[in-house]
């Protein structure tokens, strides 16, 4: 026989239970629920600027700051918009910009759906045959060079994109 040496417990103290370090519980696994992410999270992207390309992008910030009678307006922000109006124009864009890397950045924060035109199946990327950021410089350059012909966006042109 084997000798099983058992946990004296007492009766005498108010029915307590006294945890037996070896024994198991009997736990119920939670179902853990993989969440989906936000439909309104964005993915920051740095493009180079050169110093003729920053004061046509600061110009035209100052004219759309007021067009727009938005005073919290950042440049990030007012980027992307360039950025959205770009994509929603694609007939302005070209991929002819010299594409200089100056290490001085600028960022744009596009959408889910935004940065698939860019860089997903399909997208600009594909297209023009480049990196990310090469596409986006020359997208923003497309609008800069539109735009200098004409004054403003519509406010419209430059909103999020959304999925119906």
């Amino acid at each position: 026989m084997s000798d099983i040496i058992l946990p004296i417990i007492s009766n005498n103290q108010n029915n307590r239970k006294i945890d037996i370090p070896n024994q198991q519980k009997s736990k119920t696994k939670s179902k853990v629920k993989i969440r989906k992410p936000r439909s309104d999270k964005l993915f920051p992207r740095k493009f180079p600027v050169t110093e003729e390309t920053r004061k046509e992008i600061r110009k035209r910030f100052i004219i759309h700051k007021r067009a727009f009678r938005n005073e919290s307006l950042t440049i990030t922000e007012f980027n992307t918009m360039l950025l959205r109006f770009g994509l929603r124009n694609l007939n302005i864009l070209t991929d002819e910009f010299q594409y200089v890397d100056t290490r001085d950045y600028k960022t744009v924060k596009p959408n889910d759906l935004e940065k698939s035109f860019i860089s997903g199946i399909d997208g600009l990327v594909d297209e023009w045959g480049v990196s990310e950021r090469k596409a986006i410089h020359h997208i923003i350059c497309s609008v800069l060079e539109y735009l200098k012909s004409n004054e403003v966006m519509a406010y419209e042109e430059v909103q999020p994109f959304k999925l119906s």
